[in-house]
């Protein structure tokens, strides 16, 4: 048994009870000057004692909570809320690592973060009565200029799977939250909305038959066997294909080392290797003024759900894909550039994931997929393909929402 996955039957078998669904409703708003085509989903919480408001991107591609320090004097920190620790009566040094360096460092996008952990306790939707829990969060002391200083939230809430081996990898806000019962969560993204009202939610509860859900309608795909080691909710994809034409195929012989998809909130794209993204660039071209829109094929993943090998198909139509406007259109695609030796990887972003509600269960190993309420049910592939899956073999930490601390 590895030992972050000890960890976790430890963290289950002692929680402390506490309310059993909470939710937090989140504003997803795409009006930023640098990333005019990305709508980032951040919510509202509190940390400290008294309580200390933030607004939070909602990021399942890392396993931080990251806040502004009273400490950074830079044009990032001073255009958002920042933390105060010396104000918080619950707040203090978080445990020293045994080489004695403190200090953290992670990029977002194309940013970079640098600050100092501190224990405090945070809670969800910036109430002080559901969904508290006491987290090592980091205080940044420095954030690049570019692209944090017009960002619509103050820091990250990240709620990946915390890697085994880390800085602080036994109270990352996901571990912290399991701590006080709430095991599993499930995120709705909406279309984005620029004025109060909310575009999603995101919901924990105890186990996932409490979450709001049609539960039969819920496609369980398993984790990757090292997600763990990752530090990514990372699951099997068996294929991407559009319009017929097959980007990806991750079983078809011996050699193939398997295709493996990152689930991620912090994401607003696609992302996928390099000529896959390619061939989908030629495949989905929306024309010359959006000429061929109407007539662009679906965007399909096949996912692999561990039910006699049968994979389950996610479409994206056009309308998921495509950034349109009055006079132009664009895909909402990135490539990612991996080393030859390293096996395939997509990140599923907003497209996906405003398309799909995505619910996340570590005690069960499994992601879950279901369309929101009121839309068609997932279906599984037609036949009877058989899939078969091979070992992975670690990847290299992406620029973009995936992030990885550091320690400097």
């Amino acid at each position: 048994m590895h030992g972050s996955a000890l960890l976790l039957n430890l963290i289950v078998a002692g929680t402390t009870p506490t309310a059993a669904v909470v939710t937090m409703p989140l504003k997803g708003c795409s009006d930023t000057t640098d990333f005019p085509q990305a709508v980032f989903y951040y919510g509202e919480i509190s940390v400290g004692t008294p309580p200390q408001s933030f607004r939070v991107l909602l990021d399942t591609g890392s396993s931080s909570l990251w806040l502004p320090s009273s400490q950074c004097r830079r044009l990032p920190c001073l255009a958002h809320h920042r933390y105060y620790a010396e104000n918080s009566r619950t707040a203090k040094q978080a445990a020293v690592r045994a080489d004695g360096l403190q200090g953290v460092s992670t990029t977002f996008a194309t940013g970079e973060l640098t600050g100092s952990p501190v224990h405090d306790q945070f809670c969800m939707g910036g109430g002080r009565s559901t969904g508290c829990a006491e987290v090592d969060l980091l205080a940044a002391e420095d954030e690049s200029v570019f692209p944090f200083t017009r960002m619509p939230f103050d820091g990250i809430l990240g709620l990946s799977i915390t890697p085994s081996t880390g800085t602080m990898a036994s109270q990352s806000p996901l571990l912290a939250l399991m701590r006080s019962s709430l095991h599993v969560f499930a995120v709705r993204l909406g279309a984005p909305r620029c004025d109060d009202g909310a575009a999603g939610e995101v919901t924990f509860a105890s186990d996932a038959s409490e979450l709001p859900l049609d539960h039969k309608a819920v496609f369980w795909a398993p984790l990757d066997p090292d997600a763990e080691e990752i530090g990514y909710w990372t699951v099997w994809l068996v294929s991407v294909s559009a319009g017929g034409k097959l980007l990806q195929d991750c079983h078809d012989g011996p050699s193939e080392p398997g295709c493996m998809a990152a689930v991620d909130t912090g994401s607003p794209q696609i992302m996928g290797p390099e000529a896959a993204i390619e061939t989908a660039m030629e495949v989905l071209d929306p024309g010359l003024a959006c000429s061929n829109y109407s007539r662009l094929p679906d965007l399909v993943f096949e996912i692999y759900s561990g039910e006699a090998g049968r994979p389950v198909r996610l479409p994206l139509s056009s309308s998921d894909f495509v950034d349109r406007n009055a006079s132009s259109c664009s895909l909402k695609l990135q490539s990612i550039q991996m080393p030859p030796e390293k096996p395939p990887l997509w990140v599923l972003g907003g497209p996906l994931l405003r398309k799909f509600v995505s619910i996340y269960d570590l005690p069960s190993r499994r992601v879950g997929f279901s369309q929101p309420p009121g839309k068609e049910k997932i279906c599984s592939s037609r036949g009877n393909r058989k899939v078969r899956l091979h070992k992975q073999v670690p990847v290299d930490h992406q620029e973009g929402s995936l992030t990885v601390p550091t320690v400097v």
